[in-house]
């Protein structure tokens, strides 16, 4: 939702978002790759604040913020008029 909201606010040619997904043998690998404007949501997405109370407190950034305390690995990139957001989530090895 991101990605379309942000990403993608004055689309002038037809737009593109893959998502690959990789099960490898111990972790879980999401990519995203958008032809959005080029944004890096690791230095542009400000954590939230969770001590304020709800009223005084700016929406956003909770999605992102969830996302990355539940994830081992985050990475960005912006190659040629792409954005790819790569995050791995480790997947403990199953000793039966």
């Amino acid at each position: 939702v991101n990605i379309i909201e942000y990403g993608f606010q004055a689309p002038t040619v037809e737009q593109r978002i893959d998502i690959i997904i990789n099960l490898l043998p111990n972790s879980l690998k999401f990519t995203f790759k958008d032809t959005g404007i080029p944004f890096n949501p690791l230095d542009e997405i400000d954590l939230p604040d969770l001590f304020s109370d709800d009223a005084e407190r700016e929406g956003g950034g909770f999605g992102f913020f969830l996302v990355r305390e539940l994830v081992d690995n985050i990475e960005y990139q912006r190659q040629g008029n792409e954005n790819i957001l790569t995050i791995i989530r480790n997947i403990p090895a199953n000793k039966d």
